[in-house]
């Protein structure tokens, strides 16, 4: 763990047909879906990785640890998401976190395509002068 007491907390699942872009797959096929979920995870690890700040991957099954250590890399630590719905498991996400050492934290999803360095880091300029901040989550022409 880094000194800057920060984190950005990464939700995400591991990339298999029919777990993954569900609906998208249905006009596509499961292949392409898998294949676009897979590019843009790993865009949103790229970008996280730019800011310096550390990364922690909520992993949707933790059973699948491993793979996902393979993919992305052994590096950053891993944990599982836990609790009934996404606002429980986000909940718990930055518990667990917090319970790590960390001060700060960031949680961001894996189908964020306009998510950069910079809006991270906007992110983190903010949050140390106040105790949540909330970027937009725009829909508009995203698949």
């Amino acid at each position: 763990m880094a000194n800057n007491k920060e984190c950005i907390i990464v939700f995400a699942k591991y990339p298999q047909p029919g777990k993954v872009k569900t609906r998208l797959a249905k006009s596509i096929g499961n292949k392409k879906a898998v294949n676009l979920y897979r590019m843009l995870a790993e865009k949103e690890i790229a970008e996280a990785d730019k800011t310096g700040i550390d990364i922690v991957v909520a992993v949707s099954h933790i059973k699948d640890k491993k793979r996902f250590k393979k993919w992305l890399g052994k590096e950053r630590p891993y944990i599982g998401q836990r609790g009934k719905g996404l606002g429980l498991r986000m909940k718990n996400a930055f518990r667990q976190v917090f319970k790590m050492g960390y001060a700060k934290a960031v949680l961001i999803g894996t189908d964020c395509p306009e998510l950069d360095a910079a809006a991270l880091k906007t992110a983190f300029r903010k949050l140390r002068k106040t105790k949540i901040v909330i970027g937009p989550a725009l829909t508009a022409g995203i698949i």
